[in-house]
């Protein structure tokens, strides 16, 4: 069960495996793999999958990062329950893969943005509670089901509150060959958090 980095870097390259990243957000500061999806291995891992696997429309053989061998067979009797059966192996680190930049944007920089599409994957009532103005509000758990409706002409901004679904999201959109797909940081509460301090 277990793969080599060296080994998946090809498969994933040839795009032969799904690899899912299941780092939390925060430890994506030395970079993502190209292609891979961020579902961190955390309380809400099954649901987060389910928002960017489709197991119906996808037949790959899906690798996941796990500490070890037992952790790979939690997670894939996890992702079993809701229909994500196609756990083949795991790794253990990333080493031998190729890694780059998670792409950000600031408040300040979004602000200087011509015409982007901001895209805000928390729950309506989340949206409705306070929003960017002009972003699109569409649940995390729909947007891979939606992609006729995001642009593929335009930056697209994703957000939610906190940044972690919004990751998820975003590293979905990327494998799906949408570009580029920035991370606002701080995401919402970042961005209130900044017109609080310089109002408008």
């Amino acid at each position: 069960m277990r793969h080599e980095g060296r080994a998946l870097a090809g498969e994933i390259e040839r795009g032969a495996v799904l690899f899912v990243d299941t780092r939390s957000r925060g430890a994506l500061a030395d970079g993502m793999v190209p292609g891979a999806l961020n579902v961190p291995a955390g309380s809400s891992f099954v649901t987060w999958a389910s928002w960017v696997v489709d197991p119906e429309g996808d037949d790959r053989p899906i690798v996941v990062l796990a500490k070890d061998e037992a952790e790979a067979k939690l997670l894939r009797d996890r992702l079993s329950y809701v229909g994500i059966d196609r756990v083949e192996g795991y790794v253990t680190d990333l080493e031998g893969l190729e890694k780059e930049p998670v792409p950000t944007v600031s408040p300040e920089e979004l602000d200087e943005m011509e015409d982007p599409f901001v895209l805000d994957v928390r729950a309506k009532g989340e949206h409705e509670a306070g929003y960017i103005p002009g972003a699109i509000q569409l649940h995390g758990g729909r947007v891979m089901w939606h992609l006729d409706d995001l642009p593929g002409d335009k930056p697209i901004v994703i957000h939610c509150q906190t940044g972690a679904r919004a990751a998820v999201v975003a590293s979905a959109l990327r494998a799906a060959g949408f570009g580029p797909v920035l991370e606002l940081e701080g995401s919402y509460e970042g961005w209130a958090a900044r017109k609080q301090r310089v109002p408008a």
